[in-house]
């Protein structure tokens, strides 16, 4: 199915209001090392930045990225990652709300 794929079917079957929930696990532990469930053959940084960004439209009211461990990452690879995954996600709903002012005629 591949990303394009998976974000077309996400576009079709996600209506209203979104929350995201977002587990660091799904990411490869090349990626991700620091969490408690490590997953062999999980997505690269890349995909996850790609999937992430691919929401854009949703209208995504809120979100949470959890089973970040720093202790079991010393080169705080995980963190650098999630904090990342975090502000696109921060983007996406601010660029929800900027297009719905611009909509509404409100420079907020």
């Amino acid at each position: 199915m591949g990303m394009p794929g998976i974000l077309q079917e996400v576009g079709e079957k996600a209506q209203g209001a979104c929350y995201l929930s977002f587990d660091i696990d799904a990411a490869d532990p090349a990626f991700a090392p620091g969490t408690g469930t490590p997953e062999v053959g999980g997505f690269t940084s890349h995909q996850l930045l790609t999937l992430v960004r691919g929401l854009k439209g949703l209208e995504l009211v809120g979100f949470d990225l959890v089973e970040v461990s720093p202790p079991y990452d010393h080169g705080g690879i995980t963190a650098i990652l999630a904090a990342n995954l975090a502000f696109e996600m921060l983007s996406l709903i601010a660029l929800r709300r900027a297009g719905t002012a611009q909509m509404d005629g409100d420079r907020r």
